[in-house]
Formats: C-alpha cells, sequence, structure tokens
C-alpha cells in the first residue's frame, strides 16, 4: 500500500560529511504511506564490512537510523545535544539546495537524522 516517491544512489562529498563515512554509496528508495508519512529505506553498496557494524554504525543491515522531517534543524539539534545527545556533523544542505539535514545521537546513542525542507 506505499507508493514510491523516488529511488536513487547518493555519493559525493554531502553524503560522506552527513553519514561521517569515506567513499559513501548508499541507494535510498523514499515511500508514501496513504494515510500521509513517509519511510526512506537505505542500502549501503559500499562499507559492507558487517564485522565492523553494531548498533552505532549507520550502515548496518536492520535499523540504523531513524529519519525525522523537522521545522527548524539547528534549534531541534541544539535541544537534542541539551537533553544529552551528541552531534555526528554539523547541519549540511545538500547540493540541490532541497533539504538541510545532520546526523546526531539522542540521549541512548540512537542515530537520528533530521531533515528540514528548505522553500
Amino acid at each position: 500500500g506505499l507508493t514510491l516517491d523516488s529511488r536513487q544512489v547518493e555519493e559525493g562529498d554531502f553524503i560522506d560529511s552527513l553519514v561521517d563515512l569515506t567513499d559513501t554509496s548508499v541507494e535510498t528508495a523514499k515511500l508514501t504511506f496513504p494515510n500521509g508519512g513517509k519511510l526512506e529505506l537505505l542500502q549501503y553498496h559500499s562499507h559492507k564490512d558487517l564485522k565492523l557494524a553494531n548498533h552505532l554504525n549507520v550502515n548496518k543491515i536492520g535499523h540504523s537510523h531513524i529519519a525525522l522531517t523537522v521545522t527548524d534543524v539547528p534549534r531541534t539539534a541544539h535541544n537534542i545535544v541539551c537533553s544529552g545527545g551528541t552531534m555526528l556533523n554539523s547541519p549540511r544542505v545538500s547540493p540541490d539546495g532541497r533539504v538541510q539535514a545532520v546526523y546526531c545521537r539522542d540521549p541512548e546513542g540512537n542515530i537520528l537524522e533530521l531533515v528540514e525542507e528548505l522553500h
């Protein structure tokens, strides 16, 4: 019952800096639920060494992170840090200028991707 919105392979400096890996190649599929809401699935074509994967790695099989669409990435990231979380990088604008995103960890170490759609 989900609708495929987009499917693409992401590579380059932006994705490397966002996920804190080098030479990243990750395929994404963005799906929309019938009543709203989105689900993004990722498959890393690079960084397949599963011996290194654990619950703190962005490229592990299974749940790696939760992506949230927010209205203000810097403010939301600041609130996470004030609550005991940490930043993995600073907010970055995508090369096409459509989104600002950042990866951080919540106070329990779970990876969160914060995404703000820019207009």
